[in-house]
């Protein structure tokens, strides 16, 4: 700032001017110039030449006084200015979204569990992909599904008593998983405590499922759906919406080598492009008097049968705590005997074949016997259809159109995945359900 200081001294010290300036005036100018300068470099010869003017009572009228050079002034379109108070960007300023309070009847996304497969084609941002036959699902499982916030299964819900021939119609979204955070309307997210779920939802159970709570909720369709909380540490980890796929039954088409997937070897992959219609054998197909591989005896919905299952061999059965057996079925090698464990009550034999009237070859040994027949008259044990003990047979019928009734024995519907098993609903009145029971083809009773 040299040169502008010799302009200063130079103007102030004039006698054209009739000023009488301050001793320390120069100083004052160039010291204020240089604070301008430091937070406005664009401007900074203008500004000062602006006090000066201020000074000098309009001595910049007289504008051929400057004999000197100044310094070049920047375009003052373009300061480097602070403002007071600047607005700071949007992402400097980032707050958590808050959940999505997901309804079970709207969702999310224009959809939720029940939608048709036809609608949910209709709904854009949607993206559906098929499974083909070498993914192993069955046919009861169409593919799965991808929205901005959420994907999950399609496939039929439940259980049929008969498989229909075409099955489009019955393809519905049969579970959300959310890619946002959401909150139930009863306030449950993740985050929440096992004690937050179960005062807002107090049958909420975890139907033999150690890492997660059930909280089942009837929709306007007649389907159950539930909400379930998977949890880590008494933690809720995930919020799921759950409509009872059928895509967990899934053949093993190529087991890795040295797998023991059931137990039992898998048969080679069939040569068709089809897949089996039904992935599970059935007692026929094997040479055990106890009948069939594990898969054989399973059906969605069996965890009602929890710390129990069907198939179950003697020796495990005798392992589970409290349970009483009684070896009381005769000796003759087709039944041993009975079981009963709180509300649970049921048979233990060898396997007979529901579609053949040839009678089961006999146990060999204890090993061969098998839980083949189980019932509760626990109200909290129901079919995946929401029917148990309590429901009336009008509700029965809603649920499972095919039912078959008779006066000689318990109303039953098979399994739609695994027809070998079969749903009993046990009555002493005819009008409503007093037990829930599984049959696997036992040979105790009737």
């Amino acid at each position: 700032m040299n040169d502008f200081d010799d302009d200063l001294r130079r103007l102030l010290g004039d006698d054209r001017l009739a000023l009488t300036p301050r001793a320390d005036a120069v100083d004052r100018i160039v010291k204020g110039a240089r604070r301008r300068r430091a937070t406005r470099v664009a401007a900074t010869a203008a500004g000062s030449v602006g006090l000066v003017a201020a000074l000098t009572v309009g001595s910049f009228a007289v504008a051929g006084q400057f004999t000197g050079a100044p310094e070049p002034v920047q375009p003052a379109e373009t300061p480097s200015v602070p403002t007071d108070d600047p607005t700071p960007a949007p992402s400097e300023t980032p707050t958590d979204a808050a959940p999505v309070v997901v309804y079970p009847n709207e969702g999310i996304d224009g959809f939720t569990v029940g939608t048709k497969l036809a609608d949910l084609e209709g709904i854009d941002g949607v993206e559906i992909t098929r499974y083909a036959p070498e993914d192993g699902y069955s046919e009861l499982c169409y593919g799965e599904y991808r929205s901005p916030s959420a994907h999950g299964y399609i496939s039929t819900r439940g259980t049929f008593g008969s498989v229909p021939e075409d099955l489009d119609p019955y393809y519905e979204v049969s579970t959300m998983h959310f890619d946002v955070p959401v909150v139930t309307p009863e306030g449950i997210t993740a985050g929440s405590s096992e004690a937050e779920v179960l005062a807002a939802y107090p049958g909420a159970a975890q139907f033999g499922m150690a890492d997660r709570y059930r909280a089942e909720f009837q929709g306007e369709q007649n389907i159950v759906r539930a909400w379930e909380f998977p949890a880590v540490g008494g933690v809720v980890t995930e919020v799921v919406m759950d409509g009872l796929p059928t895509c967990d039954r899934v053949p093993v088409l190529d087991p890795p080598t040295g797998g023991d997937e059931g137990g039992t070897e898998p048969a080679d992959p069939p040569t068709s492009t089809e897949p089996a219609d039904d992935p599970t054998e059935t007692p026929g197909d094997t040479d055990t008097p106890g009948g069939g591989t594990e898969a054989g005896w399973r059906v969605d919905g069996d965890d009602v049968l929890s710390p129990i299952r069907l198939g179950m061999t003697l020796a495990e059965l005798q392992a589970v705590e409290g349970v009483q057996i009684s070896s009381d079925g005769g000796g003759d090698g087709i039944c041993y005997g009975s079981f009963t464990l709180g509300t649970q009550t049921g048979a233990i034999s060898v396997r007979r074949d529901f579609g053949s009237d040839d009678p089961p070859a006999p146990a060999e040994s204890d090993d061969d016997y098998r839980v083949t027949y189980f019932s509760t008259s626990d109200p909290a044990a129901t079919t995946p259809l929401g029917v148990g003990p309590g429901s009336t047979f009008e509700q029965v019928r809603e649920a499972y159109p095919d039912v078959v009734t008779g006066d000689t024995f318990d109303a039953y519907v098979p399994d739609a995945g695994n027809p070998a098993v079969r749903w009993l609903f046990v009555s002493g009145d005819g009008e409503t359900v007093a037990s829930l029971g599984l049959d696997a083809g036992q040979n105790c009773w009737g």
